[in-house]
């Protein structure tokens, strides 16, 4: 029995991929500026450069394409948090580097715009997506416990509801900075911000008093 030639898989499957990174691309960046209920297929497929087809190809719908894109973003966030653990700092410098790095990602990167605007537009895509903000909450959770295990997070604060309130006030510096000056200030608002936030969460005196052995 003749044997089927496999030889040209690796090339197309690596067109595949190409084709199908282009597409998740150019509509990251149809979403980012108009929205998911104002975007149409054909106009993603033409910003791709590829034909309908090809398109419904990888995505069988304008919301898989979005569900692709949150995921993408939830990817590269949930990597962030890993290779935080690398960066020898003490867990509050660890939170504020974090928060510095989304802040860059939202400036200079179309998907992770699209992300967080296709998050915030959930309901309208028709589909089950994880939630960014959600998703952000819990990492920076679990970097402020690393900051109390470390003993740079103050004792009052609790991490959980400290985590809704950091994140929660960073999207809002996000959006007004999207808003004012298309994210042109982002990282000087983004410092301005964390200048102010950040005595809230450092262990005072009161900690290190709680610290010392009893005599």
């Amino acid at each position: 029995m003749r044997e089927r030639n496999t030889s040209d898989r690796p090339p197309r499957q690596e067109r595949a991929l190409r084709t199908r990174e282009s597409v998740v691309s150019a509509a990251a960046s149809v979403f980012d500026r108009q929205g998911f209920g104002a975007t149409r297929l054909d106009e993603i497929a033409a910003a791709a450069g590829v034909s309908k087809g090809a398109l419904y190809f990888h995505f069988a719908s304008k919301s898989a394409i979005a569900v692709a894109i949150i995921e993408h973003h939830h990817a590269r966030g949930a990597k962030l948090v890993l290779d935080s653990q690398n960066w020898g700092l003490d867990g509050l410098s660890t939170v504020e580097r974090f928060i510095n790095e989304l802040a860059i990602s939202y400036q200079r990167d179309t998907l992770t715009r699209a992300g967080i605007r296709l998050g915030n537009e959930y309901r309208t895509i028709g589909t089950e997506v994880p939630v960014p903000v959600a998703d952000c909450i819990g990492w920076v959770g679990r970097l402020l416990r690393n900051a109390r295990s470390d003993g740079t997070l103050d004792s009052a604060v609790e991490p959980t509801a400290a985590a809704r309130i950091v994140v929660g006030s960073f999207f809002g510096i996000q959006e007004m900075s999207a808003q004012l000056t298309n994210c042109r200030d982002l990282i000087q608002r983004v410092h301005e911000w964390w200048a102010f936030i950040r005595p809230a969460l450092t262990a005072g005196p009161r900690d290190s008093l709680a610290q010392e052995p009893v005599a």
